[in-house]
């Protein structure tokens, strides 16, 4: 059964809503934590952390970490 996941995101080293805007499709991300329990086809939830952060985009686990 997939699973769901928050994937966080520093806007001082990323710009998560720049890449949207620009139309670039999120397709690498760093996983620190809980890589063993993460599958294909799980669901993201993409938090961006700032005063205004909160969710801001959601995708699907394209292939098991590596």
């Amino acid at each position: 059964m997939p699973r769901a996941w928050i994937f966080q995101c520093n806007p001082r080293r990323y710009s998560l809503l720049g890449d949207i805007a620009d139309g670039v499709k999120v397709s690498n991300w760093a996983v620190n934590q809980h890589r063993a329990e993460i599958s294909k086809d799980d669901r993201i939830f993409f938090r961006i952390t700032n005063p205004r952060g909160g969710i801001y985009a959601t995708g699907t686990v394209l292939s098991n970490p590596y």
